[in-house]
């Protein structure tokens, strides 16, 4: 019982001492961001989506966050 008792001391002065390692600041997403979105997948790559060139201006933006409901005919991915 006494060596629970010093290795819980122990683990408590470790812990009080060094709080700044424990502590993380968050970051605040930013609420103008514009997400775009376009209904359908590209498994083989041949669009060139995830290129980090591809432009995707021409993608509808989701107002609030979100977007409307895809076609009947869409595949599910959004």
């Amino acid at each position: 019982m006494l060596l629970r008792k010093s290795g819980c001391l122990i683990l408590f002065s470790v812990l009080l001492a060094c709080p700044a390692g424990l502590l993380c600041s968050a970051q605040q997403a930013e609420p103008e961001t514009l997400v775009r979105y376009h209904f359908g997948d590209d498994p083989e790559g041949r669009l060139g989506w995830p290129n980090p060139n591809f432009d995707d201006s021409a993608w509808p933006g989701a107002k609030d966050g979100s977007w409307p409901m895809p076609p009947i005919d869409s595949d599910g991915f959004v």
